[in-house]
């Protein structure tokens, strides 16, 4: 955050930190998983997904779980959020 002279913030949007994981056949433009990710403070599951490049037709098979809970994607993170992506398996 950047402060000015007189020590008030100067900054537009706040910024929070999630900590990101998703399994290894998810294909994301972004960090490694289990690394941490800076979004805007108010951002949704979906926001994220965007941000991470997969397109609306794959988000909609992705499963999000924030902090263990399954979240659905319109759920607003916040700082120190655990963020995990899975993709369903099926087969036998």
């Amino acid at each position: 955050m950047n402060n000015d002279d007189n020590g008030t913030s100067s900054d537009i949007a706040e910024r929070m930190k999630i900590t990101l994981e998703y399994v290894a056949m998810l294909k994301v433009s972004g960090p490694p998983s289990g690394s941490g990710y800076a979004l805007p403070d108010g951002a949704t599951l979906s926001e994220l997904m965007t941000g991470l490049g997969l397109r609306p037709e794959h988000q909609k098979v992705v499963v999000g779980f924030v902090n263990e809970i399954k979240a659905r994607p319109e759920q607003i993170l916040r700082d120190g959020d655990r963020v995990f992506l899975a993709m369903p398996v099926g087969g036998g």
